[in-house]
C-alpha cells in the first residue's frame, strides 16, 4: 500500500475495536453487580465498585479498555457529585441546628487532621508534607453513608439526624479547602497557605447570600414566568446550572482554590429553588449514578497500587490511620441530651470516610506528596471505616428504636389501667395506681438560629424526656415555617387518673400543660408561633382531660368536643385540620380547665371507652408524622399557587407535595419537602 493510501486508511481507522467495546460493556455490568451486591450486604455500594476496579485495573489484571478515558469520565461524575452536593445544601437546616452543627464539623475535621498529622510525623516518621497529606485525607466525613443509614432507620428528621447532616454538609466545605491546601505545599508560605481559605470563605459567603436573596426572586419573577411549557422550564433551569458551573470552576481554580469548590458553589446558588431539584432528578440523577460507578471503580480503583497492599507495613499503618479516624468518635461530646446512646449515634456518624478522602489521597499521591505505601494505607483505612461505621451506626439506631418501643409499651401500660374503673358501675376503683403524664407537643413557627437547641432545652428544663421528636420544614429560604411534633414523658408530674381524684389530677395536668406551652412558646421566640399541647394517652386513646393548652382558646373551646382530633390513633393517622396549623380544635374530651361534675365526668369516661384507640408503636408514629408532613407540604404548595396567574403552568412547574413525601423521594434529604419560599 502506497503512503497516501496508508495515511487515508489510518485517518479512517475506527478509534476502538469490537473487543474493547464489548469489554467496556462487561465492565459496566460488573460495576453495577458489585455495587448492588455490596448494598445487599448492607454495605455502601462504593465498596464493591472499588473492589472490582482494583481487580480489573492496570495495577492488577489490566482488563479495562482505555483506562485513562474511563478515569476521565469518573472525574466528570465527581464534578456533578459536588454540584449536587451544593444543590442539597439546606440553609434552613443549618440555621435551625445553629452553632452546635458548626462546632461539630470543625471538631471532627480538626481532631483527625491534627492527630493524623502529628502521629504520621512523629510516630510513623514521615516528612511534614507527607504527614499533612495523610492528616488531610483522614479529616473528611461522608454525608452519603450516614444519610443512607439515617434514612433506612427513619430518623433523618429527628434533631440528631438533622445535626449530623448539617455537620456533614459543612465538612464537605472543609474537605474542599484541605484539598486546595495541598497545592500550597509546592511553595509553602503563609500567604500561599491563607489565600485558599480566604478565597473559599469569601466565595461561600457571596454565593450563599445569592442563593437566599437573589436566585429565588429572580427565578420566580423574571425567568420562569417567561416559559410556560414544562419542558422549556426544565431546559432553562438546567442551562442556568451548567452555565454557573462553567463560570465558577475556573474562577475558583484561579483564586487558588479547588475547581470542586466552583462546582459546589454553582449548586449552592440554586439550593433554595425548588424547580432545580426536580429538574436535576429528572435529567441528571441517573447519569450521575453511572458516572459515580466509574469514579469509584476507575478513577480511584485503577490508581491503587494493589500489589503493595498486602505488605505488613501497609497493613500496620492502615490500622494506625483507622484508629486516628475513630478519634472522631469524640464528636459525641456535642450530643444533647448527653447520654450513651446519643454520644455513639453522633460519634459513629462522623467516623465514616467519604469521597473527598479518596480524592485527597489520590491527588496527594499523584502530586508526589505521599508515597505508595502511605497511599495504600490511607485507602485501606478509609475502606475499613466505610465498612465499620454504617454497621455500628445502624446497631446504635436499632437499639434506640427498641428502647423507644419499650418506652411506648411502658407508657401504654401506665395509662391502660384506666380500663379498671371505666368498667366499674359505681365509679370507683379497687386499687389506685399513680403514673406519669404523657404529652403531645406541636409547634409551628419561623425557624431562627439555634431553634432546635432552645426547644430541647425548654423540654429538659421541665424534667420531661422525649419519646419521639420529629421536625419538618420545606426546602427553601429563611422565610419558611418549621413544624415540630414531640411525644413527651413528664418525669415530674404524677397522677392517679381516677374519678375520686379528678379535680386534684386536673390541677396537676393543667399546670404542667401550661408550663410546657409557655416554655415552648418562649423557645420559638416568635409572637405568632403556633403552639399546641395535648395530653397523650397511649394506653386508652384520647380521654377526658385531653385538649389544647393554648390560653387564647380558653373561652371559645370550653366544653367543646371535635371528631377531628389530632391525637394519634392506632393507625397513626392525623386529621388534615391539624391543630398545628392554627385551627381551633381540641382532642376528643373536655377541657382541662373545666371542672365537670361527677356525673359529667362519668359520661366523659364512658364515651371515651367506646372511642379508645390502641397505643402507637414506633413505625406507626412514623406514619403519623409522614401524614403531618403531607399536610404541611400541601398547604405550602397551595399558598405558592396563589402567586401564579396561569394555574396550568404552575402545576406543570411544581411537583405535588404528596409525591415528594411519599413517592418520589428524589431529594437526598428525603425527610424534607421541597417548596418555594413563603412570601
Amino acid at each position: 500500500m502506497d503512503p497516501i493510501s496508508r495515511s487515508l486508511a489510518e485517518a479512517h481507522a475506527h478509534p476502538f475495536t469490537f473487543g474493547e467495546l464489548y469489554s467496556l460493556l462487561l465492565l459496566l455490568v460488573a460495576f453495577w453487580i458489585a455495587g448492588k451486591g455490596a448494598a445487599r450486604m448492607s454495605l455502601p455500594s462504593l465498596v464493591g465498585e472499588i473492589a472490582v476496579g482494583l481487580m480489573v485495573g492496570p495495577n492488577c489484571f489490566d482488563l479495562a479498555p482505555k483506562p485513562k478515558s474511563l478515569m476521565m469520565f469518573g472525574e466528570v461524575g465527581l464534578l456533578l457529585l459536588f454540584l449536587e452536593a451544593g444543590l442539597d445544601v439546606d440553609v434552613e437546616m443549618l440555621k435551625l441546628v445553629g452553632s452546635r452543627g458548626i462546632l461539630l464539623s470543625l471538631f471532627a475535621s480538626t481532631v483527625a487532621l491534627v492527630i493524623g498529622s502529628l502521629v504520621a510525623r512523629f510516630a510513623l516518621d514521615l516528612p511534614w508534607e507527607e504527614a499533612f497529606g495523610a492528616g488531610a485525607a483522614l479529616a473528611p466525613t461522608s454525608m452519603g453513608i450516614a444519610l443512607n443509614v439515617l434514612r433506612s432507620c427513619k430518623v433523618l428528621n429527628t434533631p440528631s439526624g438533622q445535626l449530623i447532616i448539617a455537620a456533614a454538609m459543612l465538612q464537605d466545605v472543609i474537605g474542599i479547602i484541605l484539598l486546595a491546601e495541598l497545592k500550597a505545599l509546592d511553595d509553602f508560605t503563609f500567604v500561599n497557605f491563607i489565600v485558599p481559605i480566604v478565597s473559599a470563605v469569601g466565595m461561600i459567603i457571596v454565593f450563599g447570600a445569592a442563593a437566599v436573596y437573589v436566585v429565588p426572586p429572580l427565578m420566580n419573577k423574571h425567568v420562569l414566568p417567561k416559559f410556560h411549557h414544562h419542558h422549556d422550564r426544565q431546559n432553562v433551569v438546567l442551562a442556568l446550572i451548567l452555565f454557573m458551573t462553567i463560570v465558577l470552576m475556573p474562577t475558583s481554580h484561579y483564586a487558588k482554590g479547588s475547581y470542586l469548590l466552583g462546582c459546589f458553589l454553582a449548586g449552592v446558588c440554586f439550593c433554595t429553588d425548588h424547580h432545580t431539584h426536580s429538574v436535576w432528578t429528572a435529567q441528571v440523577k441517573r447519569v450521575l449514578q453511572w458516572l459515580m460507578r466509574l469514579f469509584f471503580a476507575c478513577t480511584i480503583g485503577f490508581e491503587v497500587p494493589i500489589k503493595n497492599m498486602g505488605s505488613a507495613k501497609v497493613i500496620g499503618h492502615a490500622f494506625v490511620y483507622l484508629a486516628i479516624i475513630f478519634t472522631k468518635l469524640g464528636s459525641g461530646i456535642f450530643a444533647f441530651p448527653m447520654n450513651k446512646r446519643e454520644f455513639f449515634k453522633l460519634g459513629f456518624s462522623m467516623v465514616s470516610s467519604c469521597e473527598l478522602a479518596f480524592i485527597i489521597s489520590t491527588n496527594a499521591w499523584i502530586d508526589g506528596y505521599i508515597s505508595d505505601d502511605t497511599f495504600d494505607s490511607l485507602i485501606l483505612a478509609s475502606l475499613l471505616s466505610i465498612l465499620i461505621s454504617p454497621i455500628s451506626l445502624r446497631q446504635v439506631l436499632l437499639a434506640e428504636k427498641a428502647e423507644k418501643e419499650t418506652e411506648i409499651a411502658i407508657a401504654r401500660k401506665e395509662t391502660h389501667h384506666t380500663d379498671e374503673y371505666l368498667d366499674a358501675m359505681d365509679g370507683t376503683v379497687k386499687e389506685e395506681k399513680q403514673h406519669h403524664l404523657y404529652f403531645q407537643l406541636q409547634t409551628k413557627s419561623h425557624g431562627k438560629f439555634g431553634h432546635q437547641d432552645r426547644l430541647l432545652k425548654a423540654i429538659f428544663d421541665l424534667n420531661m424526656s422525649i419519646i419521639d421528636f420529629r421536625s419538618f420544614h420545606p426546602h427553601g429560604t429563611f422565610q419558611v415555617h418549621v413544624v415540630n411534633e414531640m411525644y413527651l414523658k413528664d418525669n415530674a408530674g404524677m397522677i392517679y387518673d381516677t374519678q375520686a381524684r379528678f379535680e386534684e389530677d386536673s390541677k396537676v395536668i393543667a399546670s404542667r400543660m401550661e408550663e410546657l406551652y409557655n416554655a415552648a412558646k418562649q423557645a420559638c421566640d416568635e409572637d405568632s408561633a403556633n403552639v399546641k399541647v395535648y395530653r397523650w394517652m397511649p394506653g386508652s386513646g384520647p380521654v377526658a382531660g385531653s385538649g389544647s393548652a393554648d390560653p387564647r382558646e380558653k373561652e371559645s373551646l370550653k366544653g367543646t368536643s371535635s371528631p377531628d382530633s389530632t391525637a394519634p390513633s392506632s393507625s397513626g393517622r392525623v386529621s388534615r385540620q391539624s391543630s398545628v396549623e392554627g385551627d381551633d380544635r381540641t382532642s376528643t374530651g373536655s377541657r382541662l380547665d373545666k371542672k365537670p361534675s361527677l356525673l359529667n365526668g362519668e359520661k366523659a369516661f364512658t364515651e371515651s371507652r367506646t372511642e379508645r384507640r390502641g397505643a402507637l408503636n414506633h413505625n406507626e408514629l412514623m406514619k403519623h408524622l409522614d401524614i403531618l408532613a403531607y399536610v404541611q407540604a400541601e398547604k405550602e404548595f397551595q399558598r405558592k399557587q396563589k402567586h401564579h396567574l396561569n394555574i396550568h403552568a404552575s402545576m406543570a412547574s411544581h411537583s405535588h407535595p404528596g409525591e415528594l413525601v411519599h413517592h418520589a423521594r428524589h431529594h437526598e434529604l428525603d425527610g424534607y419537602v421541597h417548596s418555594a419560599p413563603t412570601r
